[in-house]
Parts: C-alpha cells; structure tokens; sequence
C-alpha cells in the first residue's frame, strides 16, 4: 500500500494500470449518486418501520401488569 502512494503515478493508476482514469469529472457524479441512493434507501427504511414499535393502551396495559407481577 505505501508502495503505492510513494509511487510517481497516482494510486488509482497503480492499483488499476496505466490506462485507469481518476477523472474528478467522471467520479464525483458516481459518488454523490451512489451517497444520495444509500440516504433515500436508508430513509424509506427508517420510515417504514417508523410505526411498528408503539404499543396499543391494551398491550401496554398488558405489558405493566405483567412486569407488576414480576
């Protein structure tokens, strides 16, 4: 790995060949798409279970007596 970044071609080149580009113009716009699919994916996640966890007054009513008489 250090052999790589003491390297005079860059680590991408050294990793992938010669010919391998790092075009900032190229992997940006890769990498904010793929950020803003993992966000909107991690969001419809987060908001579909969003209601699962609260409890109805009779399962809670349920759940006090229970640990009432533990």
């Amino acid at each position: 790995m250090v052999d790589m970044l003491r390297s005079e071609i860059g680590p991408i080149q050294a990793m992938f060949g010669e010919s391998a580009s790092a075009d900032p113009n190229i992997v940006l716009p890769v990498a904010f798409a793929v950020f803003f699919i993992m966000v909107f994916v991690a969001m419809r996640i987060t908001l579909k279970d969003k209601g699962k966890s609260e409890m109805t007054k009779e399962e809670l009513e349920r759940d006090r007596a229970f640990a009432d008489r533990q």
